[in-house]
């Protein structure tokens, strides 16, 4: 069975995950940007599942900063 790895270009996405108690399978030099590296987490549904739950945090988080400081300016 060949699994695919889903890369992760973020580090503090990376750190998220780890806490999660998913574990990075390999990590790699990023060719584009090479002072960065892209870390590749076994692609499962639980994972994706966790990778769209904190993009979604990040952006109420975004969205609540953004509103703060519109009513704080007016």
């Amino acid at each position: 069975m060949n699994k695919k790895n889903f890369p992760i270009f973020s580090a503090s996405i990376t750190t998220e995950l780890f806490n999660r108690g998913f574990k990075c399978i390999d990590s790699q030099i990023n060719t584009r940007y090479p002072q960065y590296k892209v870390f590749y987490f076994e692609d499962t549904e639980e994972l994706r599942a966790a990778f769209d739950d904190i993009l979604r945090s990040r952006e109420n988080l975004k969205t609540t900063q953004n509103q703060e400081e519109e009513s704080s300016s007016k």
